[in-house]
């Protein structure tokens, strides 16, 4: 699944408009053919952090660097080509930018569908969901956020099944029951 350079390094990523507002000092990696899920609850940051990736909302701070390239260092034409031609955005609403739980109100039949395209056309990709059965069965690793900051990050099934942070222990306890 790894290659030695990710597609994408997000570093040190900051946006807030209050504290806990936004999201800041965040940092991963997405390889080829990975699929990273964001969880957490609402107002984690989640949105705002996806719609900064997705050049939607400037950082404040950090660096995301798409092939080795600063996306911000692009010009605005050279965004909009990425986006029309090597990444796509997927809206759970029209009013949203990004893809901030985009597969949670499907039907299952739709979901597996999707994670079946994800697998088969080993695509890379950034999900944000609340539905933990669904990220357990598409993404790789998460990143768990709290007013802002990712307080637990690592593989799915152990973050899922054995959390670290209280926050994480608390939350995963709570939408698992």
């Amino acid at each position: 699944m790894k290659s030695e350079q990710p597609l994408l390094a997000v570093n040190n990523l900051t946006h807030l408009w209050a504290p806990g507002k936004g999201f800041e000092h965040v940092s991963f990696e997405l390889f080829p053919g990975e699929v990273l899920g964001i969880v957490g609850e609402s107002g984690a940051g989640k949105t705002s952090l996806l719609q900064a990736i997705s050049t939607r909302l400037k950082p404040q701070q950090g660096s995301i660097l798409y092939q080795g390239n600063e996306l911000y260092g692009l010009s605005e034409s050279e965004r909009r080509h990425l986006l029309r031609s090597e990444w796509s955005l997927a809206h759970q609403h029209p009013r949203l930018v990004f893809i901030d739980e985009p597969i949670d109100g499907l039907d299952m039949s739709v979901q597996s569908r999707l994670i079946e395209l994800v697998r088969e056309l080993d695509l890379a990709v950034v999900i944000a969901s609340d539905d933990l059965a669904v990220v357990r069965l598409l993404a790789h690793r998460l990143l768990v956020m709290k007013q802002g900051r990712v307080v637990e990050s690592g593989l799915t099934d152990r973050v899922l099944d054995d959390p670290h942070h209280p926050y994480t222990q608390l939350w995963v306890s709570s939408v698992l029951s």
